[in-house]
């Protein structure tokens, strides 16, 4: 039955979720990237329960919780990232900008530890069996229903932001609606739950890794445009700069192609 479906989903995920949270030794960059798309699963979850139990069940007590340690988690992907993204650059100034890089990354581990240490398991726990046993109250025929309804209404919001992407954070928030919808779909697939719309997420995985990598860089540009403002040295300025509108040009290209390609996915 889809209830009973949804609901082991779910306890398969709180269990990966606790094996993450109760490690916080020896931290890697596999295991970070792991709690971060537990964590999001999670929140996917959860805003799924709540629209299935038409707001009577709360997401917030739980992502109080987490959302710290997603954060963390967030800040040491980052540098992580950009460390990756700036591998190929030898200039002095990138040299620096990678040394600040591993430092930053450590600093984010070690806080990152202090927030796993202090994470309350045990209200975690009982949470986490509070929005079980919701799950499992769900009867089967309105997940069915509802489940539909709630991609149809997420789909209807990306529509409505694509008519106004002015700013690189519409298309960010974009992103995150779509990989809700990528999600929800998944489970919904796993469920055995057919829906209407899976011409319009097969179309979408591919622009959703784009708008990823548009989103990595532009993350990377404002870095180190920050990085290069606090040296306060002109020359640094002068010699990194080129770099910088290199890859504004690009990914301002990037974002024309991503628009183009949503509005010819999911409009015309």
């Amino acid at each position: 039955m889809p209830h009973q479906q949804i609901a082991e989903i779910y306890r398969k995920n709180e269990e990966n979720l606790l094996k993450d949270l109760k490690n916080p030794q020896g931290l890697q960059e596999k295991q970070v990237h792991q709690l971060r798309v537990h964590i999001k699963n999670m929140r996917v979850l959860l805003h799924l329960l709540e629209a299935l139990s038409k707001k009577k069940f709360s997401a917030r007590p739980i992502l109080r919780l987490l959302n710290p340690v997603f954060n963390r988690a967030g800040k040491f992907r980052t540098a992580s990232l950009n460390l990756k993204l700036t591998q190929m650059y030898r200039s002095a100034v990138l040299l620096r900008f990678k040394d600040h890089l591993r430092v930053e990354m450590e600093k984010q581990k070690q806080k990152m530890k202090s927030e796993l240490e202090d994470f309350k398991i045990k209200k975690f726990k009982r949470l986490q069996k509070e929005s079980l046993d919701a799950f499992k109250n769900i009867k089967s025929s309105r997940i069915k229903k509802q489940g539909s309804e709630y991609l149809r209404v997420l789909l209807a919001e990306v529509r409505v932001d694509l008519f106004d992407i002015s700013d690189d954070e519409t298309l960010h928030e974009i992103r995150h609606k779509l990989k809700e919808i990528k999600t929800v779909g998944a489970f919904l697939n796993e469920c055995g739950i057919e829906h209407p719309f899976k011409k319009e997420l097969d179309r979408i995985a591919v622009t959703y890794d784009r708008i990823g990598n548009w989103h990595d860089t532009a993350i990377l540009i404002d870095d180190l445009e920050d990085f290069v403002e606090q040296l306060d040295d002109d020359s640094a300025l002068e010699k990194t700069m080129p770099l910088i509108m290199v890859l504004k040009k690009k990914n301002l290209h990037n974002k024309k192609l991503i628009e183009k390609k949503l509005k010819v996915d999911l409009v015309m």
